[in-house]
């Protein structure tokens, strides 16, 4: 695109009004329902025309590469992102009229960077939905590769709209899977970045301990030129931007650097004539023996080297595309994702011809079975697939406590599902942070609940969320999958009855209190990501886990299973989703690639996860990947490629 502009084979306004008529065009006669509100095609035309004019003075004083990075890249915004003069409305009837008046930092940053709005896409109504994206706004939006199927979610009309050619790129959040699932659905790259690399400030938060803010994209490159304007630090609106990290991984922006990840990019600590290192880990043994090499707080940076990402990702793209280019690249597989029902067999055999597409190109499969060994918290209890997105740190004997019946007093995932009351205050906070209509301003979930502003489909995700602690009253958890004849147990409810008056009231992050932890067997609570032990004990121990088999890499599928149809009923067991199992509580990056295609046509991907804060080596070994499969390139059934 930007080659047709630097060229002079096409102008800023050509290019806008092609997406506009192609929006036109495909979104109304398919049915899609990509998009959620759109500026006015006068605004939108008028802004490229002023693009225009800066493009052909660039032109004639030969200047075109001082052009910024996005230089009118047109984008599809998620509809919880803050757009000047949209409405945010998180997918929920009851934000209809939220019209915002400034950006999200995030946007900002991308408009700053030359990027345009080409429009607000529709998401799953307080992106409570993994699995689908369906609002009360504008209903479920489709896969653009089977209409009758779900493109995932909550993030699916963002990925819907660049699979089908609406735009080059669009933005997401990813709080479990958000960004990823949707862009393995769609055949798209989808990068969730470090918890703290990227701002959230103007996001309507799911979870504001685990939201992320990314971006997706056809290509591993473009999603990297995204993160480029993206990552930056923000710590007035969004604390986590100014946190330093800990042992695991140390924040660029909160007074720390490791490897490649910030202010020594891999690229600087190599030997001269020696292959670049595929990650902050084989960065730092690079340079074993240097100031370099030693991970640990130092000058804080507002700033990560121009072009940062891009430069991983050109690297690896360039290395993936030579016969044995991904040489000194160790990586360890997830081969639990794939246990319990999660994968189907085409989908295994789809994920072992990713891993030999590595293998070939001379990569080292260093851990056939990787996973997170050991537990400092007292208890047995290991990390495992099948348990959950956390840490519970359970009984001495690494069991659930029983319950009268015999059967555990919590079912597994618990600690997840209590801390699942974060949505409502966190929503309250975000409201409370700039004007609103008195309609918005005193808007509260429970009152959105109880008037059924809600979609039939989002009512009972939404009545969990707003029985959790934290939520704005003391009550018991409601686990989503608790069969028991009552609930909650008696221990269990005599212990939260005194949780008003234990510490914390409705702060979400004191739940739950040490009474309802002692009779659940729980060791941690809802904290934020830097004080919460889990999270922390979790954290450590992947990187131990990685440093120990020298691994700089995990992958597993982004999906195991083909998805479900739309309107299809949400059904009890596995759903072949292990995007929330590590990179969500860990704070660690992880990158959805396309890797192939089903026996459907429908497209197949991978993921990978880097250390914390090694979004670099991350994006890097995702483009080597890129270049050494040479997945073919399709374009949806319905939706051509533009010529």
């Amino acid at each position: 695109m930007h080659q047709a502009l630097l060229s002079g084979a096409a102008t800023c306004t050509d290019l806008v009004a092609a997406f506009l008529r192609r929006v036109d065009a495909f979104e109304p006669g398919t049915g899609l329902n990509a998009i959620s509100e759109r500026p006015t095609a006068a605004g939108l035309l008028a802004d490229a025309a002023k693009a225009d004019v800066v493009l052909a003075a660039a032109q004639r004083g030969n200047t075109t590469s001082t052009l910024p990075p996005l230089f009118c890249v047109p984008l599809l915004v998620k509809d919880n992102i803050d757009s000047a003069g949209l409405p945010t409305t998180g997918g929920s009837v009851a934000l209809a009229t939220n019209v915002v008046l400034a950006d999200a930092t995030s946007l900002k940053r991308l408009k700053d960077a030359g990027a345009f709005v080409l429009g607000k896409a529709n998401m799953g109504e307080w992106a409570l939905n993994p699995a689908a994206t369906i609002s009360s706004t504008r209903g479920a939006t489709r896969n653009p590769w089977a209409l009758d199927l779900t493109p995932a979610g909550s993030s699916g009309g963002s990925a819907a709209g660049v699979a089908a050619g609406y735009a080059p790129a669009a933005l997401g959040t990813d709080t479990g899977n958000s960004v990823r699932g949707p862009a393995g659905r769609a055949g798209l790259v989808g990068l969730r970045p470090s918890l703290g690399l990227v701002s959230r400030a103007g996001v309507l938060p799911l979870d504001a301990t685990a939201d992320t803010v990314g971006p997706l994209a056809r290509t591993v490159a473009d999603v990297a030129l995204l993160a480029d304007s993206l990552a930056a630090p923000d710590p007035a609106s969004d604390p986590l931007t100014g946190w330093a990290g800990d042992g695991a991984g140390w924040s660029p922006w909160g007074g720390g650097v490791d490897g490649a990840a910030a202010a020594a990019p891999a690229e600087a600590l190599q030997a001269a004539g020696a292959p670049r290192p595929w990650s902050a880990r084989a960065a730092r043994a690079a340079a074993a023996g240097s100031a370099a090499a030693t991970a640990g707080p130092g000058a804080n940076l507002t700033s990560l080297p121009a072009g940062h990402f891009s430069a991983a990702a050109a690297d690896g793209a360039a290395r993936g595309a030579t016969a044995g280019g991904l040489a000194g690249l160790r990586v360890g597989v997830l081969a639990c994702a794939l246990e319990g029902g999660n994968a189907d067999a085409e989908h295994a055999a789809l994920f072992e011809a990713a891993i030999k597409v590595l293998e070939d190109a001379g990569a080292t499969i260093a851990a056939r079975n990787f996973t997170i060994r050991g537990n400092a918290l007292g208890s047995v209890q290991e990390w495992a697939c099948d348990r959950g997105q956390w840490w519970t740190g359970w009984g001495d004997d690494g069991r659930l406590p029983p319950s009268p019946g015999g059967a555990p007093l919590i079912p597994p995932g618990f600690e997840a599902i209590t801390c699942a009351g974060r949505l409502a205050p966190d929503v309250a906070t975000y409201l409370a942070t700039a004007p609103r209509p008195p309609a918005i301003a005193n808007l509260t979930l429970r009152g959105v609940a109880a008037a059924g502003r809600v979609h039939p489909a989002t009512a009972f995700p939404l009545a969990v969320r707003l029985a959790s602690p934290g939520s704005g009253r003391p009550a018991p958890p409601v686990p989503h999958n608790w069969t028991g004849a009552a609930f909650p147990p008696p221990d269990l409810a005599s212990a939260a009855a005194s949780e008003a008056d234990d510490a914390g009231g409705d702060d979400p992050d004191a739940y739950p209190s040490p009474a309802l932890r002692r009779a659940a067997g729980l060791a941690c609570g809802c904290g934020p990501l830097w004080t919460n032990a889990c999270r922390s004990e979790m954290r450590a121990r992947l990187v131990a886990g990685m440093d120990g088999g020298g691994l700089d890499v995990v992958i597993h599928p982004t999906w195991g299973l083909p998805p479900p149809a739309i309107g299809a009923p949400v059904a009890a067991g596995p759903d072949g989703n292990p995007s929330p199992l590590i990179a969500p509580p860990t704070g660690a990056p992880a990158v959805a690639v396309p890797a192939g295609w089903t026996a459907a046509g429908l497209p197949f991907s991978l993921s990978i996860i880097a250390r914390p804060f090694d979004d670099a080596g991350a994006m890097r070994v995702a483009a080597g990947f890129e270049a050494a499969a040479r997945v073919e390139r399709r374009a949806p059934p319905l939706f051509h490629e533009c010529t």
